[in-house]
């Protein structure tokens, strides 16, 4: 490394460029000797070790200091020397203290506790079968430190904005520059300048701002309490957004299939995962259009069901004063009511009310004839699809789609039940998050395939003659 203390910031600078999360602190040891001091917060954890560095070198010559540097005797302090910029990035990022004195060929690494417990606990909402079980926090730079403790590289760069005119809220947006999607930065920092409101408290708040469509029933944006989700999709060229006060990070941009994957996906084996996420997309399916299909063959297409089955349906149906349809909608607002109640109750309370309320509703009512036993299994068949899609806000757009799917299929039958499919699908379609096509496949790297290249190109030799004078016609306006 070179002597000069402004050659060796000048260029750890340059590499560390846009990572908001590393430090640089000039300081001055002895009479008149000029140091640098790098590290990451709050990584460093305790920096009293380097306070004791600077106070032992009180009074002494510039000779006499990088003397000691270079010859380790520096009081009770088990220093490390770096020899090149490579060493010293590694040490910062592992949580140490590096520190340059201006006419010393090296750098010298205080160890600090680094990468302390931070408060962090564990991920209540997102549960996995194996992986760190650890969520994110309230504050930002610790989240952005559970994020560089997994990948300790340069490219990971963290950009720092202020939001809010009256809450100056801080908010980190991490990316890894390699491999981010092109043009993504851009367009969040457009969103983070588009807006001018008065304070900026959630994550949630800036979902809603960020999102294209914030009207729409679906969300355009995944959020996400464990680092481990986050680092993987890093690592796919996504962005994270971090709030502070806020423990949960954005996700950007987001595409439909990446609500069904969970950050174990990375750990376990293909075949299982491909079968685990075949179950999740079955599930947003039943969670949607089953209790509308249960009307359509109970009421229109009879043909569908086994004759025995149907009779018993029909003797139960029989029984009970109202329709097929009303009995859904009964069932499916008590079973919505009984999950708000367990999620608003304290405690263990909240367990009891949803497995306990839930078994004393469905009983009582059937019961006392107001509902068919298979009314009740069809809600409840529903409510297990929701419960089994990853994220929670999706499972709530599906819970009110299967209402709508359940009017049109009591009134339309099979045509009704057809329509809210395609109907949903055309829906997700005109959706997009930060421009890009909610539909489509987020990736790290797409290599069109040979063939539809092939096709590709064909195509553009061999043009419709038609299109080719339309365009002509098109360029000749313009001129």
């Amino acid at each position: 490394m070179e002597k000069s203390l402004q050659d060796k910031e000048a260029r750890l600078k340059r590499r560390l460029e846009n990572c908001g999360d590393v430090v640089f602190r000039s300081i001055r040891l002895g009479e008149n000797t000029e140091a640098l001091v790098m590290f990451m917060e709050p990584a460093a954890g305790d920096l009293m070790g380097v306070s004791q560095m600077v106070l032992s070198f009180l009074g002494e010559k510039k000779e006499q200091v990088i003397y000691r540097l270079e010859s380790g005797n520096i009081g009770l302090l088990d220093v490390a020397y770096l020899s090149d910029e490579e060493q010293v990035i590694a040490a910062i990022f592992a949580g140490d203290v590096v520190v340059c004195a201006d006419g010393m060929g090296n750098a010298i690494k205080v160890p600090t506790k680094g990468y302390p417990g931070l408060g962090v606990t564990k991920a209540d909402a997102e549960k996995g079968l194996r992986g760190s079980e650890e969520s994110f926090t309230d504050s930002v730079k610790i989240n952005a430190t559970l994020l560089r403790k997994r990948l300790k590289s340069t490219s990971l760069k963290v950009r720092e904005y202020r939001v809010g005119t009256r809450s100056n809220t801080l908010v980190y947006v991490l990316y890894v520059e390699d491999l981010i999607f092109p043009e993504l930065m851009g367009r969040i920092e457009e969103k983070l300048k588009a807006y001018k409101v008065d304070a900026v408290l959630d994550s949630g708040i800036e979902e809603q701002l960020f999102s294209d469509m914030p009207g729409k029933l679906f969300v355009q944006l995944q959020s996400t309490k464990r680092p481990a989700l986050a680092c993987e999709e890093l690592l796919n060229g996504r962005a994270v957004l971090l709030v502070d006060n806020s423990p949960e990070a954005l996700l950007l941009p987001t595409a439909y299939q990446n609500f069904f994957q969970v950050a174990d996906d990375a750990y376990l084996n293909y075949l299982v995962v491909a079968g685990l996420r075949s179950v999740r997309y079955a599930a947003s399916v039943g969670a949607m259009f089953t209790p509308g299909a249960y009307v359509v063959a109970a009421g229109f297409e009879n043909q569908l069901i086994p004759t025995h089955l149907f009779l018993a349906m029909q003797r139960e149906l029989v029984q009970t004063p109202f329709g097929a349809t009303v009995e859904i909608l009964v069932m499916e607002s008590a079973f919505l009511l009984l999950q708000e109640a367990g999620v608003r109750m304290p405690g263990e309370m909240s367990n009891a009310i949803g497995i306990v309320g839930g078994l004393i509703v469905g009983s009582a009512a059937v019961e006392a004839g107001l509902v068919s036993p298979m009314s009740v299994m069809v809600v409840a068949f529903a409510s297990l699809c929701a419960f089994s899609v990853p994220n929670q806000e999706m499972a709530q757009a599906y819970r009110l789609i299967s209402i709508v799917c359940l009017l049109l299929c009591s009134i339309f039958g099979t045509v009704g039940l057809w329509v809210s499919m395609l109907g949903t699908v055309m829906y997700l379609a005109t959706l997009t998050s930060l421009g890009y096509p909610f539909l489509q496949k987020i990736d790290k790297v797409y290599v069109e395939p040979a063939p539809f290249r092939r096709l590709r190109s064909m195509f553009a030799r061999h043009q419709n003659p038609i299109r080719l004078r339309r365009r002509k016609k098109e360029e000749l306006w313009k001129h």
